[in-house]
């Protein structure tokens, strides 16, 4: 087997894995369905994945990376820096969805999982950082928005949106979240980045 056959391979075990854990959970498939919906031999999918755990870190990794992706052409997109940061929200808000419905995990279990996504969590906090602060920038450099630590507002942006999903999903519960969740989320969300802009915006 050549690399790029394997990498092609790799993705489809990836492909295959993320339909199930998107419709069904992380707990609830098993490594024979995905074996069987990549169209393989479990002990194939073993090879490339040891374990559902790594195969489930490579689901997330992917989601990440698409979601970094969408953050790039925000940054480039040819609009105003309330518009792109707007964008970023919904955007950010999509991506913790998608990271709800693959895991459906319990908070203790996400806890409990924590150590086994650190590096990946680290990694993926400061590429978002980065290009969040790069936005701003931007938009500081136009003179859309009031002079200031680009890298600040960023981090500032960042801690309240964190605190609000923590705040909308009780820790003794399951997550859980459907359309009226995610609508009540990014209306708080959004109410509160306009309150920030509010203050950062020149010519208001």
């Amino acid at each position: 087997m050549t690399e790029q056959s394997g990498k092609m391979k790799e993705k489809e075990i990836i492909d295959a894995a993320r339909k199930r854990f998107a419709y069904y959970g992380f707990s609830k498939v098993t490594m024979d369905e995905i074996a069987a919906d990549a169209g393989m031999a479990k002990a194939s999918l073993y090879y490339y994945f040891p374990a559902k755990m790594d195969l489930f870190k490579s689901v997330i990794s992917v989601e990440q990376d698409l979601f970094i992706d969408k953050l790039q052409k925000i940054l480039h997109a040819d609009i105003s820096a309330a518009e792109r940061l707007t964008e970023y929200v919904n955007e950010r808000l999509q991506h913790f969805k998608t990271f709800v419905n693959l895991a459906k995990l319990s908070f203790q279990s996400i806890l409990e999982l924590k150590p086994i996504f650190s590096d990946l969590h680290k990694n993926f906090s400061e590429r978002e950082h980065l290009l969040l602060s790069e936005i701003i920038k931007d938009g500081i450099d136009k003179g859309e928005l009031k002079p200031g630590e680009a890298k600040e507002i960023a981090t500032l942006i960042l801690h309240i949106l964190h605190g609000l999903r923590l705040r909308t999903f009780p820790f003794n519960k399951d997550f859980s979240f459907d359309e009226k969740l995610h609508e009540q989320l990014n209306k708080e969300m959004l109410n509160v980045l306009r309150m920030l802009l509010n203050g950062i915006q020149t010519g208001i």
